[in-house]
C-alpha cells in the first residue's frame, strides 16, 4: 500500500516539474537563451521542427539516463528507472506550459528581461520543491550525481562543469546547423545559470519548514 507521505512527495515533485517547465517556457519565450540544461534541446527544436521542444528534451534526458547506465554498470539500481517517466512528464509539461503562455508577446528588450526573471523564479521554485520532496531526481541532476560519485568530486563543481558543457555543445550544434551562427543561446542563458542557484537557496529556506510539516502529517 502506498503511504500518504509518498503520495505527498509525489505531488510536490509534480508541482516542481510543472514550475520548472513553466520557467523554461518563459525563457524560450524571451528568446534570450534558456537554462543550460535545456540549451541542447532548444537548438535541436529550432533546427528540426518536426518534433516539439518537449520531445527533444525527453530524448536528451533519456540519453543522459542511458549514459548513466553505461557508467554505473552493475551498480545501477532499479529505482533509477523512474527517471524515464519523470523525463517524459517533464517534456510534456514543457510543451503544455509553452502553449499556455504563447499569448504573451514581449515588445522590447526590457520585457524580455522580465520574462528571464520570471524564468529564474519558476525554475528555482520548482527545483526547491523537488529537492524538499526528496523523490527521484530528473536525469540531468542524476547524471551529475553519478559522475560526481565516480570521480569523487563535489556535486556543485560537477554541476557547473555539466552546465558549461551543455551550453558549449548547444553552441557547437548551432554553429553547425545555422551557418556559423549562434542560435538559442544568449545572455539569458548566462543570467539564468548565474542567478538560479541563489534563488533556489532562498525558496528552499523559505519552504523547508511548511513542506516538512505537510509531509510529516
Amino acid at each position: 500500500m502506498i503511504s500518504s507521505r509518498l503520495i505527498k512527495r509525489g505531488i510536490f515533485t509534480i508541482l516542481g516539474l510543472l514550475a520548472v517547465s513553466l520557467g523554461v517556457s518563459f525563457g524560450r519565450l524571451a528568446e534570450l537563451g534558456v537554462a543550460p540544461v535545456s540549451s541542447v534541446a532548444n537548438v535541436l527544436s529550432i533546427k528540426f521542427t518536426f518534433m516539439s521542444f518537449g520531445t527533444w528534451f525527453i530524448l536528451w534526458n533519456i540519453l543522459l539516463f542511458l549514459v548513466q547506465l553505461m557508467i554505473l554498470g552493475r551498480e545501477f539500481k532499479p529505482a533509477m528507472i523512474m527517471q524515464v517517466p519523470v523525463a517524459v512528464i517533464f517534456g510534456w509539461f514543457n510543451d503544455l506550459t509553452r502553449s499556455c503562455i504563447d499569448f504573451i508577446t514581449p515588445s522590447g528588450y526590457i520585457s524580455r528581461l522580465i520574462l528571464v526573471a520570471m524564468s529564474i523564479i519558476c525554475i528555482a521554485l520548482g527545483v526547491a520543491l523537488m529537492v524538499l520532496s526528496d523523490t527521484t531526481v530528473n536525469p540531468p541532476d542524476a547524471f551529475v550525481r553519478v559522475v560526481a560519485g565516480k570521480l569523487k568530486k563535489n556535486f556543485g563543481d560537477v554541476k557547473v562543469a555539466f552546465d558549461v558543457s551543455s551550453v558549449a555543445l548547444a553552441v557547437i550544434l548551432s554553429l553547425i546547423f545555422f551557418d556559423l551562427t549562434v542560435v538559442g543561446t544568449r545572455e539569458g542563458t548566462v543570467i539564468i545559470a548565474v542567478c538560479t542557484g541563489f534563488v533556489v537557496k532562498f525558496f528552499t529556506k523559505l519552504l523547508k519548514a511548511p513542506i516538512t510539516n505537510i509531509l510529516d502529517k
